[in-house]
Formats: C-alpha cells, structure tokens, sequence
C-alpha cells in the first residue's frame, strides 16, 4: 500500500507541476520590516597624523561584516583607504587624493545588488532611507 501511494503521489506530482504552461508570477521582494539603516555619519582629521581623515559611519542594527569590503564600502577621493568595524559601526581611514585646500571625498555604501551590505540577519542596507530594504547610502565629505 504505501509504495502504490509512492507511486500516486509522484505522478500526480508530475501530472500537476506540468500541467501550466503560464509563467508564474514573480514573488515580492521579502523586506524584513526594520530596515538597515545610517542613523549617524561623520569625518574628522586625525589629530595623531594629520594627512589621514576619517568618516565614521553609524547603523541602527549590527551590520556583517563579511559583506564590508572595497566593492560594497566605495570612496572615491581618498587613497590607502582602510576599514575598521565594531558593532553597528565603520570606521573608514585614507588619505584624499587632492592638492587643494579642501578635498571633496564621495563615500557609497552599497544597498542593492551582490555586494550590498547586510545586517547580521541577511537583510541589506536601506541606504535611500525610504523604509524598504536596499538602496545605496551615498554622502560627500568635505575635508
């Protein structure tokens, strides 16, 4: 009995799965409904080594830290760029490329595609701030 109830199931399986030849709709995007996001950002000039600045960023959840890298942390306008993370924090030290007074560095933290940032949890950065998981976090600091 149970292995022509193998059988039945498996067929009707079959039967029902290539039964449609309309595509299927697309399933909306799953949004965790606490978005990711930059709550506080910021630079400053190392008083230790005055040819390094810094930009300090704040997120109101832990971010992984295995999605901070060179592809999702992008700043344009600086060299030997480094990042340090804590808990809800980046740290992003370089030394701008400019000769002027004042350097204009432009900072992207990736919200959508592959290498955007994510929380701990998988979800990735609301960087637009618009209440929706993904979008990228763009600020230009003047040093």
């Amino acid at each position: 009995m149970v292995n022509i109830f193998k059988i039945s199931f498996f067929a009707l399986l079959f039967a029902v799965s290539g039964c449609c030849s309309e595509p299927l709709e697309p399933l909306a995007p799953v949004v965790s409904g606490n978005p990711m996001r930059v709550v506080e950002s910021g630079s400053l000039i190392d008083q230790s080594d005055p040819t390094i600045d810094i930009i300090f960023i704040q997120f109101n959840q832990e971010q992984n830290n295995q999605t901070i890298n060179s592809s999702s942390v992008i700043v344009e306008g600086m060299d030997n760029v480094s990042i340090t993370t804590s808990p809800n924090n980046l740290e992003i030290r370089g030394t701008p490329n400019c000769g002027a007074e004042q350097c204009i560095v432009k900072l992207t933290l990736k919200g959508t595609g592959d290498q955007a940032i994510k929380n701990t949890l998988g979800y990735p950065l609301d960087g637009d701030d618009d209440n929706i998981d993904g979008g990228d976090f763009v600020q230009t600091f003047i040093f």
